[in-house]
């Protein structure tokens, strides 16, 4: 089968490797669709939690191809049926750590993230423990592949505790954004602002029922925290980071209420500081998150995908198949109508 393979950070090859065979308790899916994430350039950079060699893709939407067999190559009782439409979820923590047996496996000391530090979807076909499989049927292949950054999101929201009727304020809007500001609307915030430098996700925005959209400049940080401040004088309840760019986190402290929260929800740059007024935290008692990924939250995306409440038209903007990989990620880096990519086996 073709499989993007990496030897090591910046160096991948569409490669011929063999088709996996499922085991016990494991099945085969065939890849439909894996979304591209900003995490695959993090981990083409040699940033983030790469183990290499590596087949990346964490984002996936397939059909169940094989069963593994049992114990003397019985047939396997599963859940699941060849020909269904699946998604998966690649993160799980050992069961053996500290974090683990707390009942916190996303702070596993060995956590386990398909196409991060295992092997991916970012091929035709992929092995998968039955345990992460999740039923998909019924749902469109272009809403199935936003199950994975849908549930991020939905852990975002549970690690935000957000109180009913907060004004607050999204920096970012792409396609995991979209989705958090989204789901922001249904758990409770009383006004929801995106702030983004383009319009056509300002637009997508309004369309998903934001109640206020702001233009700022992606280019000048200081410039935008000026527009935004102009816009709330007061400031925000809270303030979301979905960005990732130190330039922008370090404006989200100015733009908070007294006695606000920020949240750090974009992937930030591991090797770069922020400054930050300690003192300003303290009196004005600040409070400062951060969402990482999530383990169990795939229920919740997919309920509300079914639901309907989540919207997803509109977010694809480019396909691509696995051989033209590199011009896909030229497209992630430096196409302006670039909103989400998929990768079509």
């Amino acid at each position: 089968m073709k499989a993007i393979l990496y030897g090591k950070p910046g160096e991948y090859k569409l490669s011929d490797v063999p088709v996996p065979e499922p085991g016990a308790g494991e099945v085969r899916i065939k890849i439909t669709a894996a979304g591209v994430c900003g995490t695959d350039i993090h981990l083409h950079n040699g940033t983030f939690i790469g183990k290499y060699p590596l087949v990346p893709g964490h984002e996936m939407v397939g059909v169940i191809d094989k069963i593994g067999a049992g114990p003397n190559g019985i047939a396997a009782v599963s859940s699941f049926k060849t020909g269904q439409q699946v998604t998966m979820n690649g993160n799980y923590g050992c069961g053996e750590c500290d974090a683990c047996k707390k009942g916190k496996p996303l702070y596993c000391t060995n956590l386990t993230c398909l196409g991060c530090n295992g092997t991916g979807a970012f091929a035709e076909y992929m092995v998968v423990p039955e345990r992460l499989v999740y039923d998909a049927e019924g749902l469109d292949v272009d809403t199935v592949v936003f199950t994975e950054p849908l549930a991020c999101t939905c852990h975002g929201i549970d690690v935000l505790d957000m109180e009913c009727g907060s004004d607050v304020l999204l920096i970012g809007a792409g396609s995991t954004g979209a989705m958090l500001a989204q789901m922001l609307i249904h758990g409770g915030a009383g006004n929801v602002t995106v702030a983004a430098s383009k319009d056509f996700k300002l637009e997508l925005m309004k369309r998903y029922g934001i109640n206020d959209v702001v233009k700022i400049d992606k280019k000048d940080s200081k410039k935008s925290a000026a527009i935004l401040k102009e816009f709330r004088p007061e400031g925000f309840d809270i303030v979301i980071d979905a960005t990732g760019a130190p330039s922008v986190q370090q404006e989200c402290l100015g733009l908070v209420k007294t006695g606000g929260t920020v949240m750090f929800y974009g992937v930030g740059k591991q090797d770069v500081d922020i400054p930050v007024n300690a003192y300003d935290i303290f009196a004005r008692e600040i409070t400062i998150k951060g969402s990482f990924a999530q383990v169990n939250s795939f229920p919740k995306a997919l309920a509300m995908l079914r639901s309907g409440r989540i919207k997803t038209d509109g977010l694809i903007t480019h396909r691509y198949s696995l051989d033209k990989w590199g011009e896909a990620m030229d497209t992630f880096k430096n196409d302006p109508s670039c909103h989400k990519i998929v990768l079509v086996p």
